[in-house]
C-alpha cells in the first residue's frame, strides 16, 4: 500500500476528511464503500459522515442506491471499485451463510438492536437527511424490486435469551439492497427495536446537533454493544437463525474497513458494485473479527 498507514485503534482514523485524491492508491486498490459512490464521483474526496459506525449505512440512501446502481457492473470496471459496508456488512457475510445452508431462500429478515453508546455529529447529520425514509420504514425487496414504505411482516421478535417477543419496527438498513445482489429471496426486510425508531424520529437541528460532542466518549463506546439478528426462511418452511453480536460500533466499522482494504489488494475481488459476500469470503471474513469481540452463531429454528 506504499506509505499508506492505517491505525486500527480507533474509529476516528476512518472519520477524517481526505483531500481529493488524497487516497488514491487505496481507491485503485478496488476498495469504497457502497455509500461513498457520490463523494467518489464528485472528485474522489472521502467524506467523514459516510464512514460513520452507527448510521453511516444510511447516509447513502438506501433508495438511492437501490434506483441508481441497480447493476453497476459498469461503474465498477471504470473505478476498479468493491464495496464494504462497515459494522453492518457483517450482516450481509452472514445472510450468505444462512442461504448455503437453506439452499433455496424464500424470505430474509434482519433485526437491529443496539444497546448503550451514542451517536456522533456525522451520524446525526445522517439521520436528519434521512428521517423521512426512517419513518417510512425504508426498503423492502419484495419479487423482484424495492420497495419503499411496505409494512412490516412482523410486529414483535424474540431476541436471543429474552422469554418474551420485543416489538419491532420496519427499518431502513443496506442490507436490502446488498442481499438480493448475490442470493435468490422474494423477500428481505430490515427490522429495528421499536423503542429506537421512537427516539430515531425525534426533531433535530443543525444548530442543536452543532452543540453536541463531535462523538461519543471513551466510556460510553466501551460499554456499548450490538446484537443483529437475521431470520432466514426457506422455500419449503424451513428456518435458520443467524446472530452477529460484538462492542463498539465505531471501534468495530474502523476495524472492518481496515481489512477489508487489505483482502482486496492481497486478493482483488472482480470489479463492479459488489456486496461484502460477493468481495469477501464469508466465514473466513467473520471469523477474522472473533479477536475483535465479534461473535457469530447460525441456529435452526423449527420449520414454518
Amino acid at each position: 500500500m506504499g506509505e499508506l498507514r492505517f491505525e486500527v485503534g480507533d474509529a476516528s482514523v476512518l472519520e477524517a476528511h481526505v483531500g481529493a485524491r488524497g487516497l488514491e492508491t487505496f481507491v485503485e486498490a478496488a476498495v469504497i464503500g457502497g455509500e461513498l459512490t457520490d463523494p467518489l464521483l464528485e472528485g474522489g474526496v472521502f467524506s467523514s459522515d459516510a464512514l460513520d459506525g452507527f448510521l453511516g449505512p444510511l447516509g447513502f440512501q438506501v433508495a438511492d442506491l437501490a434506483e441508481e446502481l441497480p447493476d453497476a457492473g459498469p461503474l465498477g470496471d471504470d473505478l476498479g471499485a468493491g464495496c464494504f459496508e462497515g459494522v453492518f456488512g457483517a450482516v450481509d457475510l452472514m445472510a450468505h451463510i444462512l442461504a448455503d445452508r437453506l439452499e433455496s431462500v424464500e424470505e430474509i429478515v434482519t433485526t437491529h438492536v443496539v444497546v448503550g453508546g451514542g451517536m456522533s455529529r456525522g451520524s446525526l447529520r445522517s439521520l436528519v437527511e434521512t428521517t423521512d425514509a426512517i419513518k417510512a420504514g425504508g426498503m423492502t425487496y419484495h419479487d423482484g424490486d424495492w420497495r419503499p414504505g411496505m409494512p412490516a411482516r412482523h410486529t414483535a421478535i424474540t431476541l436471543p435469551g429474552q422469554s418474551e417477543a420485543t416489538p419491532v419496527m420496519a427499518f431502513p438498513v443496506s442490507e436490502v439492497v446488498t442481499i438480493p445482489r448475490h442470493i435468490r429471496v422474494r423477500h428481505v426486510q430490515g427490522l429495528t427495536e421499536a423503542a429506537l425508531g421512537a427516539q430515531l424520529n425525534t426533531p433535530l437541528t443543525p444548530e442543536i446537533i452543532q452543540s453536541l460532542p463531535e462523538g461519543p466518549d471513551e466510556d460510553s463506546r466501551r460499554t456499548q454493544h450490538f446484537t443483529y439478528v437475521l431470520d432466514a426462511t426457506s422455500t419449503d418452511g424451513r428456518r435458520a437463525r443467524g446472530i452477529v453480536r460484538g462492542p463498539d460500533t465505531y471501534g468495530i466499522t474502523a476495524v472492518i474497513a481496515v481489512e477489508s482494504a487489505r483482502r482486496l489488494i492481497a486478493e482483488p475481488a472482480k470489479p463492479g458494485e459488489l456486496a461484502p459476500a460477493q468481495a469477501y469470503h464469508p466465514t473466513a471474513f467473520l471469523d477474522f473479527l472473533i479477536p475483535h469481540g465479534i461473535q457469530w452463531i447460525v441456529e435452526d429454528a423449527p420449520a414454518t
